[in-house]
């Protein structure tokens, strides 16, 4: 169970923060994550070495509110150049658009409503 200490939360891979009275949420790591990734130049499919790179840049782009995301993307940008990744490839990567848009709006469907509305709970 985690218990929140200094107004932060850490809940699954996002830490929660309270700020008045906002939430504020960034991407956290325990403090055993080595922040080790699958090494530029290991014998893997180029793409599957800079998908790895997409694909935790996309993670920060959904996970933090927009006043933490430049610090997390700066930190993206050391830890992947600490694993070999080339600077210029690093910088090109982190700075592209975000491949994955994030979910539209629910539906303001009234069958949709009511069904969201509704809770079934088994009886054992």
């Amino acid at each position: 169970m985690e218990e929140e200490s200094g107004c932060q939360l850490p809940f699954l891979d996002v830490l929660v923060t309270k700020k008045e009275d906002r939430l504020l949420t960034s991407a956290y790591g325990k403090l055993t994550h080595t922040e080790r990734y699958i090494p530029f130049n290991s014998h893997q499919y180029r793409k599957t070495i800079t998908g790895v790179l997409k694909g935790i840049k996309d993670r920060a782009h959904r996970i933090c509110d927009p006043s933490t995301k430049p610090e997390e993307l700066y930190h993206l940008e050391e830890v992947f150049q600490a694993n070999g990744f080339l600077p210029a490839l690093v910088t090109k990567t982190l700075q592209a658009p975000s491949r994955k848009s994030p979910p539209p709006p629910p539906s303001e469907d009234p069958q949709l409503k009511e069904r969201q509305n509704t809770l079934c709970t088994p009886y054992v």
